[in-house]
């Protein structure tokens, strides 16, 4: 008996759409930095920053057994608790910064860059300095070039000579300001602890506050 070609062709897609609407699919789920959960049908539509943090579903769940079932739930619910506090403690080292405290003075860690050449330092957190102020050795490390002289009143009063620049950046914690003007003066004191002063050029507009028990600046969103 001769078979139609048609119904062999037919025959073979009723197939194929068998297999496929029989294939597992799949969802995946994963938390924003505020804890808001989102499910997507593709991972490329996950942000690349929430990538650790998702979590795959199949339908395959639905052929095991309720015991197994509950055993995979409440493996899941355990690896989501770890994921969450993971997330959170990430989330809290990056909302502080780890400081020294020498009396009433807070040394802050800093970064500063210049045209690809960076330096960590430790500059005194002043609020009562209008700018960033560095020492005429960080200047030579980072290969500053002076835009314009003067002079520089100092906390006890006197005037010094001072220096006008830019740098790259300056980072601290969390937080990036570019383009930042410094003053460069020479602290005449080879025992200090610290390269200049953290002033308010950098922290306007920032929100945070110094834990003094725990020696750390929390950031604020």
């Amino acid at each position: 008996m001769k078979i139609s070609k048609c119904i062999v062709l037919l025959v073979a897609g009723l197939a194929s759409w068998v297999f496929a609407d029989s294939a597992w699919s799949e969802f995946y789920r994963y938390l924003d930095r505020n804890g808001n959960a989102h499910y997507v049908d593709d991972p490329g539509k996950i942000p690349a920053e929430y990538l650790e943090a998702q979590k795959t579903y199949s339908e395959q769940d639905d052929f095991l057994s309720p015991d197994e079932q509950n055993a995979l739930k409440e493996r899941e619910r355990a690896l989501e608790e770890d994921r969450d506090k993971a997330f959170e403690e990430q989330i809290a080292r990056q909302s502080q910064t780890d400081v020294s405290i020498q009396g009433n003075r807070v040394l802050v860690p800093v970064e500063l860059g210049c045209d690809g050449r960076t330096v960590s330092i430790q500059l005194v957190l002043d609020t009562g300095a209008d700018m960033v102020v560095v020492d005429q050795s960080v200047a030579r490390r980072l290969g500053l070039k002076p835009i314009a002289k003067g002079k520089a009143r100092v906390a006890n009063g006197a005037e010094v000579d001072a220096q006008l620049a830019e740098l790259s950046y300056i980072e601290v914690g969390p937080h990036r300001k570019t383009n930042m003007r410094v003053l460069i003066i020479d602290q005449q004191d080879g025992d200090a602890t610290h390269s200049g002063l953290l002033g308010m050029n950098f922290l306007r507009n920032l929100d945070y506050f110094v834990d003094f028990q725990n020696r750390v600046i929390r950031w604020k969103p």
